[in-house]
């Protein structure tokens, strides 16, 4: 079952979709930005125009959002503290030392699990990749827990592994879910550990994106066992490459980690990571602790390019899909999703991978007995911010009414799919 959560205290936004979606008391945030909705970044999120040195626009914009953050989870009935992930998408990740400091002030030291991502930051259109104002540094999503008696958040003690400090847990837990932090190959002191980089006398004789992929998967498969879980658990994992070119190695070594039973998956160009100098991938995962009600099951896969796909999985009463395209996962983007070459001016390539990728996610709603009308949070990616008007024009074929999922949209420079993709979506829903 799936609820709406708004609070009057913060800005409406500025389209049709929801601030926040209870879900089976798993509360899924909008990614949250400095703006107002109506005039842009307002002026308490930025420097004085005639003292643009005194202040920090970071600081700033970090003040606005994580109150609005904390505002919008009170009226939710939770706090701060419930929260699970917070995942941070930039567009210049070096602005994360001034963001942290205010994160730290809000958090009190005890800071939830999250991922610091760059996004692509490009000079055309409004100059930037996120979807909010022209001069929004920075975006912030949350994952957090509605608190009740048995559904508290606890954290996963991981004494043997590198942390950064005591208050940066590398995973918490809800009721049956576990969700972990952005996992990076560093030691948190040093950088970058000797087993997880290739010998720099000899770096043809080993992979660097193996190497890094092997210690995350390890870490991963510790911090799981510290919660009395596996690999086999996890449901939902999302990996950032800096190099989307190191998706098949990184590959070879994710299937000997998941030989069967994958979890729903997306891979995302990243345009930085917050890790050691010469970390180029990052790992985030949600699983399952067994002994609960909540169970793993795989709602479809697909025979993809080069080996089996798995595009949706449930567990408690909640559907997460890998990342969708307008795909046939054979031939690459099929006609149905594409203008005729012949005449390319009849039609929209975005309104029709939109459609197409929509029509796909109802056909895997309906293996659970779902519907488009239990579809929670979005998660967008474009290649093209120009492209998302074309994308809110087909929307309302497949979403109607006032409690829109809530959303988070931003560019990023490539998508892992067939030659001219321009869109993907990653999609969590209540389903059972």
């Amino acid at each position: 079952m799936k609820s709406v959560f708004r609070s009057a205290r913060i800005p409406a936004p500025g389209s049709n979709y929801s601030p926040g979606m209870n879900v089976n008391n798993l509360l899924l945030m909008s990614g949250l930005l400095a703006t107002d909705y109506k005039t842009g970044v307002p002026s308490s999120a930025k420097t004085r125009p005639n003292f643009p040195l005194f202040g920090s626009n970071v600081k700033l914009q970090a003040e606005y959002v994580l109150n609005n953050l904390s505002l919008l989870m009170e009226d939710a009935g939770s706090s701060l503290e419930d929260i699970l992930r917070l995942d941070i998408y930039m567009l210049d990740v070096s602005d994360y030392f001034e963001f942290s400091e205010v994160l730290h002030r809000y958090f009190r030291g005890k800071n939830p699990p999250r991922s610091v991502v760059g996004v692509r930051n490009k000079n055309n259109f409004w100059g930037q990749g996120l979807l909010g104002s022209v001069g929004d540094r920075f975006e912030v999503e949350a994952i957090a827990v509605a608190p009740k008696q048995g559904l508290e958040k606890r954290v996963i003690p991981t004494p043997n592994l590198p942390m950064l400090s005591e208050g940066d847990p590398l995973a918490v837990a809800a009721g049956d879910f576990l969700f972990t932090t952005g996992l990076l190959a560093t030691d948190y002191a040093t950088g970058i550990p000797a087993r997880a980089r290739t010998d720099p006398n000899f770096p043809w004789m080993s992979s660097a994106i193996k190497l890094q992929t092997i210690y995350i998967l390890d870490q991963l498969k510790e911090i799981l066992a510290s919660a009395g879980t596996s690999l086999d658990n996890v449901v939902k994992a999302n990996v950032y490459l800096l190099d989307l070119r190191d998706y098949w190695a990184f590959n070879e070594v994710w299937d000997e980690y998941f030989p069967a039973n994958k979890p729903a998956r997306t891979v995302t160009k990243a345009n930085g990571l917050l890790g050691a100098r010469g970390d180029i991938v990052q790992i985030e995962a949600i699983a399952i602790i067994p002994g609960g009600k909540a169970k793993k099951r795989v709602v479809k896969t697909v025979e993809g390019p080069s080996q089996p796909l798995t595009l949706a999985v449930e567990a408690g009463g909640i559907m997460f899909t890998s990342g969708l395209q307008a795909t046939d996962y054979k031939t690459g983007i099929p006609p149905a999703a594409k203008t005729d070459p012949n005449r390319p001016w009849i039609g929209s390539d975005i309104k029709f991978q939109v459609g197409y990728t929509f029509e796909s996610l109802k056909v895997l709603l309906e293996e659970t007995g779902a519907s488009m009308n239990d579809v929670a949070k979005l998660n967008v990616y474009m290649t093209d911010l120009r492209d998302f008007s074309g994308f809110t024009e087909v929307l309302p074929k497949f979403f109607s009414g006032p409690d829109q999922p809530s959303r988070t949209v931003f560019e990023v420079e490539d998508i892992l799919g067939p030659t001219g993709a321009r869109f993907e979506v990653e999609v969590v829903a209540a389903v059972g």
